[in-house]
């Protein structure tokens, strides 16, 4: 049996590979959302054939090891641009709760299970977001002619993928004693009836010894016969995470088919749940970093803490990454960021520090006039709206 306890300030470890474990749209077990094209146990049986697979033990193995693994190169990204990453965060946020559970053996297996399952709920989903992909959003098939032109066919999802296999293995394979978290993201767990049959599975006398998470898009409460403010109260706790990427127009701009009043509408509703809170799961692009203060005014008047606001840098596809925006246009963002005086605690104006660094550090232009703009016009053409990112732009203080 190998201790882990003294690798919390390794530059390498990370919690995940041990501890935790993230089901794919197409039913596969990866590392984690920033890894998903790392497959373990690909085709295994059973939930321990996959979770001890050569392919985690390889990782495992390097992580303890001080080898910087090549599936985690998302990690190793941004932490070389001082953006804290999913490994560091975790760290942070989780080592003492989860850091002594783990059983790590010579060789590279671990005999505890998972204690978090993170599960992707197909790609199905209700909302055609323009920084998606069909892997999260099949309904972004409409425009597979569009996005394939820009960022590849090969990088894209060609059909409805679910997780039959994974979920039918979680059914009879796991001790749900054992489970203090289930996740689920999509796609839109809230519209997928595979995430209500695995809850309903769940032996009504354990249910409150687990804590749910949800990364949603939070159009729904009540989903066909589901009432979910009724499903929730019987577990422990759930933790809500909105996926939302601006305030108003911006977010009506990006979320395609959604409504930002309906969400407001319903994280309002939520706050008068008991054992449910609230957090935020934001997105920067092109589309909001200009937006990111009025952003936040909203966050504040709905009355969301800023330490529940996770923001993550879009790095694909690139050329919606924000630094192909011209050097003018960057000028105005980041002068606008750092003098944003709202009612803002000290982390999340050093993420706003964070943002200016990133841009003015990293310089694509170039791909904003060859992809960005081309791309952004052809969207803007097939699905044209009463905005267009250059009048969200103008809207919100940038010159052109």
């Amino acid at each position: 049996m190998k201790s882990i306890l003294h690798l919390k300030d390794s530059d390498t470890f990370c919690l995940l590979p041990f501890m935790h474990t993230y089901g794919s749209a197409d039913g596969n077990l990866v590392l984690c959302c920033e890894a998903q094209e790392y497959e373990c146990g690909k085709g295994g049986k059973t939930l321990d054939s996959r979770w001890n697979s050569k392919e985690y033990k390889e990782v495992r193995k390097a992580l303890v090891g001080g080898t910087k693994h090549k599936a985690c190169h998302v990690c190793w990204h941004n932490e070389k641009n001082g953006i804290e990453s999913n490994r560091q965060l975790h760290t942070e946020q989780h080592w003492n709760e989860f850091a002594p559970l783990i059983q790590l053996n010579d060789d590279y297996t671990v005999s505890n299970q998972p204690v978090w399952f993170e599960l992707k709920i197909g790609n199905f989903c209700n909302l055609a977001c323009r920084m998606c992909s069909t892997h999260s959003s099949y309904k972004r098939a409409q425009d597979i002619d569009i996005i394939g032109k820009y960022s590849g066919f090969d990088n894209q999802e060609t059909k409805l993928v679910t997780p039959d296999d994974l979920f039918a293995i979680l059914q009879s394979d796991v001790d749900w004693t054992q489970v203090e978290r289930l996740q689920f993201t999509g796609g839109e767990p809230i519209i997928n009836e595979m995430h209500y049959d695995l809850l309903y599975s769940i032996p009504r006398e354990y249910r409150h010894l687990i804590r749910l998470r949800y990364a949603t898009n939070l159009t729904h409460l009540k989903y066909r016969q589901h009432d979910l403010i009724d499903i929730w109260r019987q577990f422990k706790h759930v933790n809500v995470k909105v996926s939302m990427d601006g305030a108003g127009a911006v977010y009506d701009y990006i979320r395609v088919g959604g409504s930002f009043s309906t969400v407001a509408n319903n994280m309002n509703e939520l706050k008068n749940v008991d054992n449910v809170d609230i957090a935020v799961g934001l997105t920067i692009q092109v589309y909001n970093v200009f937006a990111l203060p009025e952003f936040f005014d909203f966050i504040n008047k709905i009355g969301i803490n800023f330490s529940f606001v996770g923001s993550f840098l879009l790095q694909t596809p690139k050329y919606l990454n924000i630094s192909v925006l011209p050097q003018t246009w960057k000028d105005q963002i980041c002068d606008k960021l750092s003098k944003y005086n709202g009612k803002v605690n000290i982390h999340r104006h050093d993420n706003f520090d964070t943002i200016i660094e990133y841009m003015q550090k990293n310089d694509n232009e170039k791909l904003f006039w060859k992809k960005t703009m081309p791309y952004t016009q052809e969207m803007e053409s097939r699905h044209p709206d009463s905005i267009t990112f250059m009048n969200l732009l103008k809207t919100h203080g940038i010159t052109i």
